[in-house]
This record gives C-alpha cells, sequence and structure tokens, in this order.
C-alpha cells in the first residue's frame, strides 16, 4: 500500500515533534527567512566591515537620526557563537509561535520587543557605552511570549515555554548582569529585560478577549510610547548630555558645549575624552585660565592618543603659552 500523505497540522495545533527542514521552511517561513537573514548579514558583515558599523546600535548615531538602527542592530552579530546561540533559540521558539499565531504575528512580536531592547539600552546607556548588536531580546521577547500565551496549553508547547527553559533564561540573564557589572563581558541587559516584559505583554494581550485583550494592549502601546521617549531623549544619562556637547561644539555654542561637558565631568571625573573636549571649548570661548587647568589634568598617557591640531593646542594650553585661540576646531575623541 502507498504510504499515507502527511498532512499539516490544524491551525493553532502544536507542530509535529519530528519534522525535516524543508518541512519547517514550508510551515514556519518567518522563522526561517529571519534565521537565514541573521546568518546572511553575520555573513555580510565579515566581509563588508562598514555595513556592520551602519547597523550597529550605536547611540549619537540614533539620536542624530539613524533611527534605523533600533531595528537593524538586532540581525547583525559579532562572532560564530553570538549568531549561533541566538539562531538556534530562535529557531526553536519561533517556529511554535509562528505555527500557533501565523508568521504575521510573529513578525510583529520580533519588531516589537527587538525595537523595544534597543530603547532600553539607550534609556539606560552607561557613557563608555559601544553599542550593541544581536537577536537576544527578541528572543527573551519571545519566550516571554510564549510562557504566557503558550504554557498553558500544555503538550510540546508546556514543555517548550515551561518552568525548566524559564529557569535556563532566567539564569542566563542572571550570568549575563554578572559578567557586565564584573567588566567580563559586555551584555545587553536592558534590551533582554525589555523584551522580555514587553513580550509577555503581548502575550496576555493576544491570549486575552474583550476589554482585558484591550487593557493589556493599550499597556504596550503605553509602555512603548514612554520608552522611545526616554531612549530618544535620555537627558538623564551622561552619554547623552556628552552627545548635547558634541552637537553644541559643532554648532560653535560654546557656553552651552561647556555646560554639558561640565555636567558629565562631575559624574565622571576620569573621563578624559570629555576634559579634552571641554579644554577646547574653554579655549574657544576665551576662558583661558580655565581651559589650562582643564589641559593641565589631563593625564600623560591620554595626550599620547590625540591627532593633529588638537594635540597642539592641549600642549600649548598645558604649557600656558596660548594666548589667542584658533577659531572652528573640531572634538576631541569618542567614548573608547
Amino acid at each position: 500500500m502507498p504510504p499515507e500523505a502527511r498532512q499539516d497540522p490544524p491551525p493553532g495545533a502544536p507542530p509535529p515533534r519530528h519534522l525535516s527542514l524543508t518541512e519547517r521552511a514550508r510551515l514556519g517561513p518567518v522563522t526561517t527567512a529571519v534565521a537565514l537573514f541573521c546568518a546572511g548579514l553575520f555573513l555580510a558583515g565579515n566581509l563588508q566591515p562598514e555595513l556592520f558599523e551602519r547597523g550597529v546600535m550605536a547611540p549619537d548615531e540614533v539620536w542624530g537620526g539613524e533611527l534605523w538602527r533600533l531595528l537593524t542592530a538586532n540581525f547583525f552579530h559579532v562572532n560564530f557563537l553570538h549568531v549561533a546561540f541566538n539562531v538556534l533559540w530562535w529557531w526553536t521558539l519561533a517556529f511554535a509561535i509562528e505555527v500557533r499565531f501565523g508568521g504575521a504575528r510573529l513578525l510583529l512580536l520580533t519588531l516589537a520587543t527587538g525595537v523595544a531592547g534597543s530603547l532600553a539600552e539607550l534609556a539606560f546607556v552607561a557613557l563608555d557605552y559601544p553599542g550593541s548588536v544581536g537577536l537576544s531580546g527578541a528572543v527573551y521577547g519571545l519566550f516571554c511570549f510564549g510562557y504566557v500565551a503558550l504554557r498553558p496549553l500544555g503538550g510540546p508547547f508546556g514543555m517548550l515555554f515551561g518552568v525548566k527553559n524559564a529557569q535556563v533564561f532566567l539564569g542566563w540573564g542572571l550570568l549575563c548582569v554578572v559578567l557586565t557589572v564584573a567588566d567580563v563581558l559586555p551584555v545587553a541587559n536592558y534590551a533582554h529585560g525589555a523584551g522580555a516584559l514587553f513580550g509577555a505583554l503581548l502575550g496576555w494581550a493576544w491570549s486575552q478577549h474583550g476589554l482585558r485583550r484591550l487593557a493589556f494592549s493599550g499597556a504596550f502601546a503605553a509602555l512603548l510610547a514612554l520608552l522611545a521617549f526616554g531612549g530618544l531623549n535620555p537627558r538623564w544619562t551622561s552619554r547623552h548630555q556628552a552627545f548635547l556637547g558634541s552637537r553644541a561644539f559643532d554648532a560653535k555654542d560654546w557656553p552651552a558645549a561647556a555646560t554639558h561637558f561640565e555636567a558629565v565631568l562631575e559624574r565622571h571625573p576620569d573621563a578624559h575624552w570629555i576634559r579634552a573636549n571641554l579644554a577646547l571649548v574653554l579655549a574657544q570661548a576665551g576662558r583661558l585660565p580655565e581651559a589650562t587647568a582643564a589641559a593641565r589634568a589631563l593625564p600623560e598617557s591620554y595626550l599620547a592618543t590625540l591627532q593633529g591640531g588638537n594635540q597642539q593646542i592641549i600642549a600649548w594650553l598645558r604649557s600656558g603659552e596660548l594666548e589667542a585661540h584658533p577659531e572652528g576646531r573640531s572634538g576631541v575623541g569618542s567614548p573608547p
């Protein structure tokens, strides 16, 4: 007798446990497309480093108007282990969600939690923040979405989004915090937290009906709007103060630039690149005694990193020989 034809699972049903790659691709086209997209970008970013630089979530560039980085950063990765780990979890979690809720909702969930993670990183950005990439914020969003919306269904969903995997995600998240605090490995912990929160909110919203769905959807939208406002204008962070100082420097608004740089130095007196910029700003503003004091406070080891005209101006200030300041100099350095 001919073998029985394999039938697709009914909409919303858990997928069979053993599927070929071709069958998984057919049943989960969005899952497959995003996984391949991440792998392709990883290869392209290694071959064309400028492509990677254009996609990374760099705070100054985002605040300067390159908002696409909030999204693109989620699909770039630093190294093979980074992309392999994230894509493996994505492949596992996203497929179950796509089978249950469809590709359109999976894509919306991924974009929303990924952008929320990027905004959270900006809202609490450190002065020396180097930028971030990776799908892990969205992956945390997928898991928390599934924990809320799919775990109660039991069966394969209950196992995939159950307590054991929740312990894995929680343990990994805590380890990442420890590694970051110990200055061993910088991890986008705020992205993990925001992705988890917004994934759970969408899980509650899409598993409810009527007024409860409306309430959770409203909470999601309100929190995302609040996070967007905070991430795009985080004046409470030293990094954003430094950004505003640099913008004022470029505009030759010396009083404003000095105010922003001085505010940063109150919190970070060892931020030498800020002090160097402050010295130049004060020199441009004609406040030479203060400029000289700022320049002399710079350590010798930092002076060797300066280049061109800025190095000469700082040297003149330190020697006390600068009596007239040149116009139109650009700022010194950038965060290490």
